[in-house]
């Protein structure tokens, strides 16, 4: 909807605060659904199928970078839009859409050959499709999210998300096998695109088809950054996949590690993404603003963090019972790589948040080299990983446990800090008050975890899986919310329920 202006500087923080309400009921509710959809398509696929969408699905996220270009970031933090520049991003968009879909397709053969799987060509080519549907809503995303339009366009793509959660169920049902997992992607962004332009007034006009030099090299420099980031969140899984990709027992084990990776990255999605969505275009209005921006970037990162500690420290506790819950007994093995990954869960939605704050101040060019830097780590550790492990004829299962011990290892002691510091020096925020918030909130995780673990020890077996998740859950809210009662209650008031000024 398009009825809002520009918000006043006076006035930012508290639009994005009660942005920030509604964002997280819609973030909820979406991970709700894709737990549920993810529940049924474990049990009615089996492990094998989402091993071989493991192997495309990287490529896929290549393509949509390319596809996207960061001009839906641009169109947030460009400092003035008029109507010919907005109309002349969606034109660019399209050209993207359709030089990424290309791309896909003639992947396709390539992967098929690279990994031994050759049911990867006709899945890319599907998959291909999806792309000009992703550009066909992307600038009517940005243009909202420019006006602080939040709850809106959060409730549209939980509508659309719903829907594909639906038809993946039912083609998946049906025995479509991986393209239950196509359908639900192109079924999803067709609703999302299709509700967009129904409830926008706004129409792109084709006397502006010319690129715009500005937006496109702010989108050079933020989609470059992007590429490493995704090279260093999916090079484990490129060497997986050639590692392990050619015969079946290493497909269902690929298949363990992309699912178990997926569900550690659930709850980061589940702060980050509403908080990234009313944080850029809140953070965007106020970057001449020094003070008032440091402020806002600070509290959103201690926000995240309130929430991502003591979550790591608990799904490593209970992942034996996320997994006998979702899939059964045949994916227990992801169990122990969920359990390895759970550190990375507790700095990894730090570091999405800093590139968001690097993207509001227009800082692309820093953006991009902390990107490269993160990069070259997660390439050494895992390609040193992956030499090793096929000198000593590792087993599969052995393979993907060490490679997400070695992902989550070199993240957290490796990457994180540095990184902030990086963030922080480029963007003028003290560094002692982007990391004084984050401590206090360690002890009282670590003592949740303590008492959690001695209280599943003394259950021990005599509780059905969900029956033990239920408890352990509970009681590690209770203990967690008790030990920082006084933060949660201050966060609750400044973010849930502002008071406006």
């Amino acid at each position: 909807m398009e009825t809002r202006s520009d918000k006043s500087d006076s006035t930012v923080e508290h639009a994005v605060r009660r942005g920030t309400r509604a964002v997280v009921v819609a973030q909820v509710c979406s991970q709700f659904i894709s737990i549920a959809v993810l529940a049924l398509l474990f049990r009615w696929l089996g492990p094998e199928p989402f091993g071989l969408w493991g192997m495309a699905f990287p490529a896929l996220l290549l393509a949509r970078m390319l596809a996207g270009f960061g001009l839906q970031v641009s169109l947030v933090q460009a400092k003035s839009l008029d109507s010919e520049s907005r109309d002349r991003v969606f034109w660019m968009s399209q050209a993207l859409g359709c030089a990424a879909a290309l791309g896909m397709i003639l992947a396709g053969p390539l992967l098929a050959s690279l990994f031994g799987a050759p049911g990867l060509t006709p899945l890319c080519a599907g998959l291909a499709l999806t792309l000009p549907l992703q550009a066909l809503g992307s600038v009517h995303q940005g243009w909202w999210e420019r006006q602080l339009a939040i709850g809106a366009l959060a409730a549209v793509r939980v509508t659309a998300q719903l829907i594909g959660g639906v038809a993946a169920l039912i083609l998946a049902w049906r025995g479509a096998g991986v393209w239950a997992l196509v359908g639900q992607q192109a079924i999803e962004l067709t609703c999302l695109a299709g509700i967009m332009w129904w409830a926008s007034d706004w129409r792109p006009s084709l006397k502006n088809m010319k690129w715009h030099r500005d937006l496109f090299q702010f989108g050079s420099w933020y989609t470059g950054s992007l590429f490493l980031f995704y090279w260093a969140q999916n090079v484990d899984k490129f060497l997986l996949a050639w590692l392990l990709g050619m015969f079946p027992e290493g497909r269902v084990a690929l298949g363990m590690y992309s699912q178990a990776y997926n569900l550690a990255m659930k709850p980061v999605l589940l702060v980050t993404t509403p908080l990234a969505s009313v944080l850029i275009p809140g953070l965007a209005k106020l970057r001449d603003d020094r003070d008032r921006f440091s402020n806002l970037a600070t509290r959103a990162l201690s926000l995240a963090s309130i929430v991502l500690v003591p979550a790591a420290v608990g799904i490593a506790l209970v992942a034996s019972d996320v997994m006998s819950i979702l899939g059964g007994g045949k994916w227990s093995s992801a169990a122990p790589i969920l359990t390895m990954l759970c550190p990375l869960i507790a700095v990894q939605g730090l570091i999405n948040l800093c590139g968001g704050v690097f993207a509001a101040k227009g800082k692309a060019k820093n953006l991009y080299w902390g990107a490269l830097g993160q990069a070259i780590i997660l390439t050494v550790t895992t390609a040193g990983l992956t030499v090793y492990a096929k000198s000593n004829e590792w087993t599969p299962q052995q393979v993907v446990l060490a490679m997400a011990g070695a992902i989550s290892g070199a993240t957290v002691c490796v990457i994180a800090l540095p990184y902030l510091f990086f963030c922080a020096a480029s963007v003028g925020i003290a560094m002692n008050k982007l990391v004084r918030p984050l401590w206090p909130i360690i002890i009282p995780a670590a003592v949740m975890g303590i008492v959690v673990a001695a209280w599943r020890a003394a259950l021990a077996d005599f509780a059905a899986p969900w029956l033990k998740l239920a408890l352990s859950a509970g009681l590690g809210i209770a203990v967690y919310a008790y030990l920082l009662k006084d933060q949660l209650r201050l966060a609750y008031q400044e973010w849930f329920f502002p008071k406006k000024v």
